[in-house]
């Protein structure tokens, strides 16, 4: 069976894998997240060019466990990917690591980033997140800015009240699976 790899375990694969996270949920965050500046409606100026700008949040991140551990991390990607760099746990996908694996969905994972924004009156930032799965909470500089709840469908927020001139910080929290969410 191919694996996400891209190897080949004869006998061993994600139909294996999936059928064991009976009652957890894999913690997933994918790709293209970015901060865009939109200003005057996505009007383009007189010259042609377009107004909007955009602040690309993809690579370097901190993944940080609800016990108090922290591990580099990387977006896109996920936790699994991310604790397997750190040597923490070995890949899910050959054999029976999976089993190693299940104490990650009882977890809340968070990721922060710092990332520069000069807001001004009048000036719309939007978080985008192409690619978030499951539910997510998404906080900037500490406050609880919106929760997303779906896979199928990019998050966009207007984070615009929550940036302050400078360096601002923006954490994504996934929770455990919570079957009375299901």
């Amino acid at each position: 069976l191919q694996t996400d790899y891209g190897r080949t375990d004869a006998g061993q694969g994600n139909c294996d894998w999936c059928s064991s996270l009976e009652g957890t949920r894999p913690v997933f965050i994918w790709e293209n997240w970015s901060l865009c500046s939109l200003k005057d409606s996505k009007r383009k100026q007189e010259n042609g060019t377009n107004m909007n700008t955009s602040y690309n949040l993809n690579g370097d991140w901190r993944l940080v466990c609800d016990d108090g551990r922290e591990f580099p991390a990387r977006v896109p990607g996920d936790v699994h990917l991310d604790l397997m760099r750190a040597g923490v746990i070995p890949d899910p996908n050959i054999r029976m690591n999976f089993k190693e694996c299940r104490w990650i969905g009882d977890h809340t994972w968070s990721w922060h980033r710092d990332f520069p924004a000069s807001p001004a009156p009048g000036k719309k930032f939007e978080l985008v997140f192409d690619g978030l799965a499951y539910v997510a909470e998404i906080f900037v500089n500490g406050t609880l800015a919106d929760k997303h709840k779906t896979m199928h469908r990019p998050c966009r927020l207007d984070v615009s009240k929550f940036l302050k001139d400078g360096e601002n910080h923006l954490e994504l929290r996934l929770a455990p699976f919570d079957p009375s969410e299901a």
